[in-house]
């Protein structure tokens, strides 16, 4: 085994080596018998997680050695080779996620024991009401390691490039969304709703409003926005210095479950790093990992999430009504699927793009925030940047860099105009 495994996680995984397996033929229809395993450090893709917050997780990948169970084998196929095929070995990976412990954590607030509780109680059940794979398989699933497919096995992979998706790419992410979007509904259908059931793993992770990272990252946005050289007028910089600040802040209201409109489990995640992508299968969708920031809220927020965080303004005017159409049938289609149509699920088509009006602020702040982060050098990215003050740093490269200070004074503009009442006066 690799010395850099730690030995406690060694004897963690053999005690469970057989649970891991059992549910493995179980779900596979298979029968085979375990003989050893191995433990091998993951090294995953930069995620946007870790640009935000420190990691909650360390990861493994978990090769069984395995062997046909020529018992029964026999008498579940009656094959009479099984003698000679139950000497192969036949090797079988997973990936593990351990929850990672800091001396601070408070029990309570888990992130990961926000993620293992919705593998253990909600996700697999939803599956079942979905007609294409969207989160990997769990076979083992405890308060503090989760046991997972290895999508890379299944024909999957995920792209190292941090910053965008490409239009296929694109439609692939919003199928997989609107698989798991009506299997939400599809769910609710036969048990309890969603958000009263699984209230306690459910909270907010990503857009605290009171947490350190949304209160910097908004004030820096909130800095840019005042220098912005479009906006002169007293009128317009009453509105900056007055309102513009109350208005960001606002955002994560967006995110609490909906009185108006019909809510669905959201990953909220949903950008590189976070996404495995089919490699030979045109018809599969995007399968989600890391369901650390999900919400029961519209479904119009995962939308949200993956276009603006792919399209920059004049791609947005131009593609986005073709993907809400692309993303809005492939939810009909599959609500048909579970015998539902969009009338008794609560989300007509008029509804769904009265909801991208009215929570597009969301996704204009989200872009802004996460670009403090993601457009600039990665060094930049230490905890006093994260957690206490970005402007500075900002301002800094703005000057040196006119791509990024371009690109800040593009985001500020589309929030400032956003939100900014219309029309707005001439000054005198």
């Amino acid at each position: 085994m690799d010395p850099a495994i730690d030995k406690n996680m060694g004897m963690l995984v053999r005690a469970y080596c057989e649970e891991i397996l059992y549910n493995y033929n179980a779900e596979r229809n298979s029968v085979l018998k375990f003989k050893e395993f191995t433990l091998e450090p993951a090294t995953l893709t930069q995620n946007l997680w870790g640009c935000m917050h420190s990691y909650s997780s360390h990861y493994y990948y978990l090769i069984f050695e395995c062997v046909l169970d020529e018992k029964e084998y026999t008498q579940k196929f009656s094959d009479e080779n099984s003698e000679q095929e139950a000497v192969e070995i036949i090797k079988i990976t997973f990936f593990i996620k351990q929850e990672r412990l800091h001396e601070t954590d408070d029990e309570k607030c888990s992130v990961f024991r926000k993620e293992s509780n919705l593998f253990c109680s909600l996700l697999p059940f939803m599956l079942e009401f979905s007609e294409r794979a969207w989160c990997p398989r769990v076979y083992l699933c405890r308060r503090d390691i989760l046991v997972l497919e290895d999508m890379r096995a299944v024909g999957y992979i995920m792209y190292k490039n941090l910053l965008a998706f490409t239009e296929v790419e694109i439609l692939s992410i919003l199928k997989g969304l609107a698989v798991m979007h009506s299997s939400s509904i599809a769910y609710e259908r036969f048990n309890s709703q969603i958000g009263d059931t699984f209230a306690y793993c459910l909270e907010e992770t990503l857009l605290d409003p009171e947490s350190d990272w949304f209160k910097t990252g908004v004030n820096a946005l909130f800095a840019v926005a005042k220098i912005h050289p479009k906006y002169t007028k007293p009128s317009e910089l009453t509105f900056i210095n007055l309102d513009l600040l109350n208005a960001m802040q606002s955002v994560p209201d967006m995110t609490n479950p909906s009185f108006k409109y019909r809510n669905v489990l959201c990953h909220r995640g949903v950008w590189v790093g976070n996404v495995f992508l089919p490699l030979n299968d045109a018809d599969a969708a995007a399968v989600f990992v890391d369901f650390k920031t999900t919400r029961y809220c519209p479904p119009i927020i995962d939308v949200l999430v993956v276009l603006f965080m792919n399209l920059n303004r004049e791609e947005r005017f131009k593609k986005v009504k073709f993907y809400l159409d692309f993303y809005y049938n492939e939810f009909v289609r599959n609500l048909e699927q579970n015998e539902l149509c969009e009338d008794s699920a609560g989300i007509s088509e008029k509804q769904f793009c009265e909801s991208y009006e009215e929570f597009q602020l969301f996704g204009l702040v989200l872009r802004g925030l996460l670009f403090t982060l993601l457009k600039v050098p990665l060094q930049f990215v230490d905890d006093n940047y994260k957690r206490v003050d970005r402007s500075q740093k900002m301002f800094e490269y703005m000057t040196d860099n006119e791509e990024f200070r371009n690109l800040m004074f593009e985001v500020l503009e589309d929030i400032i105009d956003h939100t900014m009442p219309e029309p707005c006066p001439d000054d005198e």
